[in-house]
């Protein structure tokens, strides 16, 4: 998958250096978090962020990683409400050992970030400029 972004990239307008930032971006924040986690995010992860983050190239890579862990957490608290009301307090517990996949939720905020990445970041950039500028 990331030989095909990187000839994709090479045909299309798309720089090199924003594939390999992009790359740099999803993978290497994936793999800060594996490293501070304690291996508990999985190498899979990591490989696809690279991938995808060539596809992406680095502002649309930061909104997908926005997204998917916006709908992992999501999807978390929602499954603990569940097994809290199937079980009590004692779902908590059973719960926390559990794994959670997270590949699906970097697939589809991978895929919110092709479509609309630039929009999100460009929202989010113009967001954080106003914020900062009026705080200085």
């Amino acid at each position: 998958m990331g030989l095909l972004g990187i000839i994709v990239c090479a045909v299309a307008r798309h720089n090199m250096v924003d594939s390999l930032m992009g790359a740099m971006t999803f993978g290497g924040i994936l793999y800060l978090i594996r490293c501070l986690s304690g291996g508990k995010l999985g190498l899979g992860d990591v490989k696809l962020g690279l991938a995808v983050g060539i596809w992406l190239g680095p502002r649309a890579s930061v909104a997908a990683l926005y997204i998917s862990f916006a709908l992992g957490g999501v999807y978390a608290i929602g499954y603990l409400l569940k097994m809290v009301t199937a079980e009590g307090v004692e779902g908590l517990w059973k719960a926390r050992g559990r794994a959670l996949p997270f590949g699906p939720f970097l697939a589809l905020g991978s895929s919110v970030g092709l479509l609309y990445g630039e929009s999100i970041a460009d929202i989010y950039m113009s967001f954080f400029w106003q914020t900062v500028g009026t705080a200085l």
